[in-house]
């Protein structure tokens, strides 16, 4: 496969107080797919509007990270890859990408990239999560973490996807909270130190750059 050229243009007016950009983005490609692909891709997600979008990857009671098998489906994880064929949507490329831009090095010790799953819900609703290395993230400055964002997250939107970034702290507590769950009967398995750390998402145009929202935790 050929490696193509990350470019993007972005316009961005933020909202330092709640680290939330909105922009005004030109399509990024994912190595490997072609802009018919994205097209069609685009085409057959169905149509949130912003302020929803964002609602439901905030949701964590909703859309709680490492969703079950009876709120959507796994379309495919890092633990899934095939040697012998692309999965789809695959974040692999990418992943190998921000790892070399950031870690491991002396500053970044860990590989920045845990794991990652890509979902669609019952409604038709697709964000993928990914979890990053805590004390990798916890070394980046706002600036970087924002970089890795709306990298990894105009690949997502490639794929017609929305990104929700937790480290792996948070993926320990939330495998605390359903083993609490499970053993006490307990339904509620969203715990205070679970947090969304970062989050990237689109509202797609055909005839227009789309309007896209990015946030990082402060």
């Amino acid at each position: 496969m050929h490696q193509r050229e990350l470019k993007s243009v972005v316009i961005a007016s933020c909202v330092l107080s709640t680290s939330f950009c909105l922009a005004m983005t030109k399509p990024v490609l994912a190595k490997g797919m072609s802009a018919d692909i994205a097209q069609v891709e685009t085409e057959n997600a169905p149509q949130f509007s912003l302020v929803d979008v964002r609602s439901r990857l905030f949701n964590l009671e909703t859309l709680p990270l490492f969703l079950s098998a009876s709120q959507g489906i796994l379309d495919s994880a890092d633990s899934q890859l095939s040697s012998t064929q692309l999965s789809r949507p695959s974040f692999a490329w990418i992943r190998d990408q921000v790892a070399s831009r950031y870690g491991p090095t002396e500053e970044v010790p860990a590989e920045i990239v845990s794991q990652w799953q890509a979902y669609t819900t019952s409604e038709g609703f697709r964000y993928v999560d990914v979890v990053v290395n805590e004390p990798s993230w916890e070394r980046l400055n706002y600036l970087r973490r924002y970089g890795f964002v709306v990298q990894f997250g105009a690949v997502a939107r490639d794929y017609g996807y929305h990104l929700r970034i937790f480290h792996t702290g948070d993926a320990a507590n939330r495998k605390d909270a359903l083993s609490l769950s499970i053993n006490n009967g307990n339904n509620s398995t969203v715990g205070s130190s679970i947090r969304l750390r970062g989050a990237y998402f689109c509202v797609p145009s055909l005839e227009a750059l789309p309007t896209c929202g990015a946030f990082v935790a402060p």
